[in-house]
């Protein structure tokens, strides 16, 4: 049930986005449009250009329009959230030289990292989800937004999370906690990817106290050009 309610909002939002563009007409070429229609030919595309590019499957909540709107208010300083597909409230929260950081509503956000694999570059986006407990994946595409071998990244399973005591008592855990609630975040300063396990937030005081103990706080990953590297 983890991913129930972005499920139902990707299959809803891709509804409803088809129906919002037999109504809507494309806006005029503004400052953000003519940024992406000049990036589309270029060998390297910008974050914003990204933003603005990525298919509507992957955010479903904002349309082309919408994202535009978002990109203007952004650029004259302002914090007002635009009204997205679903009535929520959208707004870009941060927007640096190799990512950028988007609330699509009010229960998920994206962060969109631009990544140099070799001579190329790829797109890594993170999505959380609040369960309300947040709870992280993250996807790699290429410049064209295809999705792209998920080996760059391999996730820790529970057993990864648990302290030497802890795995002692990896059934009790197991039975207490079906999955894991981890948030992702990734620095892109120092290519440093921070997961950090929630899980035990979703327990009792009591639990919390008991199986918390069991568990590392958070488990990092750098980026070394070629795929995502646990940190010791």
């Amino acid at each position: 049930m983890r991913y129930l309610l972005l499920l139902l909002s990707l299959i809803v939002g891709s509804i409803a986005t088809i129906d919002a563009k037999k109504n809507h007409n494309k806006p005029d070429l503004g400052v953000a449009e003519s940024t992406i229609a000049t990036n589309e030919n270029s060998e390297t595309k910008n974050v914003t250009s990204l933003f603005l590019s990525a298919p509507d499957e992957l955010m479903p909540a904002l349309p082309y329009a919408t994202r535009l709107d978002m990109l203007d208010y952004f650029n004259y300083g302002s914090n007002r959230a635009i009204q997205n597909i679903f009535g929520g409230e959208s707004r870009i929260l941060s927007i640096n030289e190799s990512d950028m950081t988007v609330q699509a509503s009010d229960v998920h956000t994206y962060q969109i990292i631009l990544l140099k694999k070799g001579k190329e570059n790829i797109i890594a986006v993170i999505t959380t989800l609040l369960t309300p407990t947040a709870d992280s994946h993250i996807d790699f595409y290429d410049m064209q937004w295809q999705k792209t071998d998920n080996k760059l990244f391999e996730a820790p399973t529970l057993k990864n999370w648990l302290t030497s005591e802890g795995q002692k008592h990896l059934a009790d855990i197991e039975n207490a906690l079906p999955f894991t609630l981890v948030s992702y975040s990734y620095d892109p300063q120092n290519s440093i990817l921070t997961l950090t396990n929630n899980s035990c937030q979703t327990l009792s005081a009591e639990d919390n106290e008991k199986l918390s103990q069991y568990f590392i706080p958070s488990i990092s990953y750098k980026w070394n050009g070629k795929k995502m590297n646990k940190l010791k």
